[in-house]
């Protein structure tokens, strides 16, 4: 099985929950010898005016973290 971590966001009030639920699930996945795409590449540079959805480089980020975990698996 792989999960697929959170991705930031740019409000502060849910930045940290983020961080929180990425490091529960990091425990969690390991905890169960689960797999994990980590997506700390992606920071809010990536991120669309809104700050919540992904810009195209963002986009084409996370493309490449499935495609390299996929390449690897």
């Amino acid at each position: 099985m792989v999960v697929s971590e959170l991705l930031t966001r740019a409000d502060d009030s849910s930045k940290e929950a983020v961080k929180e639920v990425n490091r529960r699930l990091r425990q969690f996945c390991g905890q169960r010898g689960y797999s994990i795409i980590r997506h700390d590449n992606i920071t809010t540079a990536e991120l669309n005016r809104g700050g919540l959805h992904l810009n195209e480089a963002g986009t084409n980020k996370m493309f490449n973290n499935f495609a390299n975990y996929l390449s690897k698996h």
